[in-house]
């Protein structure tokens, strides 16, 4: 059992790319426009209470524009059966520059880059499903080979890596030791978090109602990262930091919820790992910073009065 508590924070950082098979641009403008103004101040807020966090974040982010984009294509994409996956795909057909500042972010790559405690970690290059049909390992190889490489431009070197929509695929796990990223986040263990199988709206209900009402027990110890220096280190997530509800009871039943937990944490020196995507707060930006700040302050009770630590995937240890 680790000394303290253990406090971790990943951010998916998609912009557009995180929902291009679901979404229509045009009308999400003011949603990413917040989500863009959101992200300087979330990192201000993480340096104020001395914050590690990691941002998983999409590898066409890091690229200028899409002409960019496209000198650095990989060697092969990924050939899901339904090609409305495919992020290849959309440039192809959808993609439009009016709308570049939604796909690339190389200011907001830097700007994390240089904020104290925060880490850059992969969410793959080009968003990749690694459970979708018809992709294979050689695709996903790829994918990740291309994103060290276009990381290297910024001087990262890729540790930590979220699998995109959660999609944890353990036959991968050698391709990303071969590339050096050992630390990667991993479902629950319930089986309303099981990405293997098909979603359905059983599990939308009870992956909703896990928000408000304990369904499973989402703490963990060192131990139960299968820690061992030579294979990947998993670290369970804890917490989906779920959007603002319009209704403002479950808002605070859910902000209590997380506060609980992360005293519990704190109390039983076990770990727990807080996620959301930062397009999150796109919705509702200062009620959703407002949420923030007060876990924070809530952290640094805990950090007072247990030791409670903050650490980003690749300092877990």
């Amino acid at each position: 059992m680790t000394k303290h508590g253990t406090f971790i924070i990943s951010l998916d950082f998609e912009l557009f790319w995180g929902i291009f098979d679901k979404a229509d641009i045009s009308k999400r403008i003011h949603y990413f426009d917040n989500t863009l103004a959101v992200i300087p101040d979330v990192l201000k807020l993480f340096e104020s209470y001395n914050i590690q966090a990691t941002w998983a974040s999409v590898g066409f982010l890091f690229f200028n524009d899409m002409t960019d984009l496209k000198k650095h294509l990989p060697d092969r994409i990924p050939h899901y059966t339904n090609k409305k996956l495919s992020a290849y795909h959309y440039i192809n057909t959808l993609y439009d520059d009016k709308y570049e500042k939604y796909h690339f972010a190389p200011d907001l790559i830097r700007q994390i880059l240089q904020t104290n405690g925060q880490e850059i970690g992969s969410h793959t290059l080009s968003h990749y499903y690694c459970l979708a049909e018809g992709q294979n390992i050689e695709d996903f190889e790829a994918d990740l080979k291309q994103h060290v490489a276009v990381a290297k431009r910024f001087g990262i070197k890729l540790k930590s890596l979220v699998f995109p929509r959660n999609q944890y695929n353990q036959a991968y796990e050698a391709v990303l030791l071969k590339y050096s990223v050992e630390y990667i986040r991993t479902n629950p263990d319930v089986w309303f978090w099981d990405t293997t199988k098909k979603e359905t709206l059983l599990t939308k209900i009870f992956r909703t109602a896990d928000a408000y009402i304990p369904l499973h027990n989402n703490l963990f110890t060192l131990e139960n990262t299968d820690y061992n220096k030579s294979q990947i280190i998993k670290i369970p997530a804890s917490r989906f930091f779920r959007p603002l509800s319009p209704y403002k009871i479950l808002n605070k039943i859910r902000l209590n919820r997380i506060k609980n937990e992360m005293t519990r944490a704190a109390k039983q020196k076990k770990i727990y790992h807080l996620w959301w995507h930062p397009h999150n707060f796109g919705q509702n930006p200062e009620k959703s910073l407002k949420e923030l700040t007060e876990l924070l302050q809530h952290y640094h009770v805990l950090h007072k009065k247990y030791r409670f630590r903050s650490r980003k995937m690749s300092n877990l240890l």
